[in-house]
């Protein structure tokens, strides 16, 4: 049953109760090409295995990188740490052969995941920074907040870094990588939105306060261009190649629509269903967590906000 309708070019419907929605409209402005040396993988094996150990002790931390997807495999993972066994590894990932992106912490059979459906495009750049640490995990895509979970842990949760992984999985039925990464950063901190959205285009020195590690690639390789000299090694046949990323002008930025479903008595609902809606066609749908939260995040159309 439709209880609710909310005008925001186009509507928002939610179902089995009433709702407080707020919205944060970040509209799409030009873009500048510009050429740079990244990190390219062909999902057929190539990744970069990063020092052992690295990062396990942090309490928290914001992983920030600049990341295409030229295809979507089957839980191709760009970025991750941890081991398989025991079920401890902190990850980017896809869903399987879906745009879904995916930010998880598992610590044993306990997971944390920050689902954000069908956000990702083949062939586009985009900015992801994932922050772990006492406030909770955070997910930012092209310097919007897309996605959050309470869950207060870190690299110190998994309590191991054994396998530190740009474009493998952890585990041997998901996918390698097939895409680009351009400047991986690593911080010992929980970066605040506007820390992330400052810095994702400046160039550092590499001997900033909370840089736990920094690869760039423009020397052809993986080293770690950060004071801790975690240098990592190409495996198979990744390489580093000049390609178009998006310049300092701003990126296209994502429509985040966020809110709480509770019924007539203000009691929150759990799996309530909620749909964007655009001239009567179906946008994006989600559904409200444990605790009544509900997040939808979509990209604008041609033309608005421009």
């Amino acid at each position: 049953m439709l209880v609710s309708h909310y005008a925001l070019s186009g509507c928002v419907s939610v179902t089995r109760a009433s709702a407080a929605v707020s919205v944060v409209l970040a509209f799409f402005t030009a873009t500048s090409a510009a050429q740079d040396q990244v990190l390219r993988l062909d999902g057929d094996g190539d990744y970069v295995e990063l020092p052992s150990g690295i990062f396990q002790d942090l309490t928290e931390a914001t992983i920030e990188a600049w990341i295409r997807w030229d295809d979507f495999g089957y839980f191709s993972q760009p970025i991750g740490f941890g081991v398989r066994e025991g079920w401890r590894a902190l990850a980017i990932n896809n869903a399987p052969y879906s745009p879904t992106l995916h930010y998880f912490i598992h610590v044993g059979m306990e997971r944390h995941l920050i689902i954000i459906p069908e956000i990702l495009r083949l062939g586009h750049w985009y900015h992801i920074a994932a922050v772990s640490g006492h406030g909770g995990m955070k997910l930012y895509l092209n310097g919007v907040l897309v996605g959050s979970d309470p869950y207060g842990g870190s690299f110190d949760s998994i309590a191991t870094t054994q396998h530190c992984y740009l474009g493998k999985p952890h585990w041997a039925a998901n996918a390698d990588f097939k895409g680009c990464l351009d400047e991986v950063r690593v911080w010992s901190m929980a970066k605040s939105d506007d820390e992330i959205r400052r810095s994702r285009h400046q160039h550092l020195r590499g001997d900033e306060s909370g840089l736990a590690g920094w690869w760039t690639f423009d020397g052809g390789d993986a080293a770690d261009s950060s004071s801790h000299r975690s240098h990592g090694v190409l495996r198979g046949d990744a390489r580093c190649a000049e390609a178009d990323l998006a310049g300092a002008g701003e990126l296209p930025r994502p429509i985040a629509l966020s809110g709480v479903v509770a019924d007539v008595e203000g009691a929150r609902l759990p799996n309530a269903t909620v749909t964007l809606e655009h001239d009567y066609q179906l946008v994006v749908a989600g559904s409200t967590d444990d605790r009544g939260n509900f997040r939808l995040v979509t990209w604008p159309r041609p033309g608005e906000g421009d």
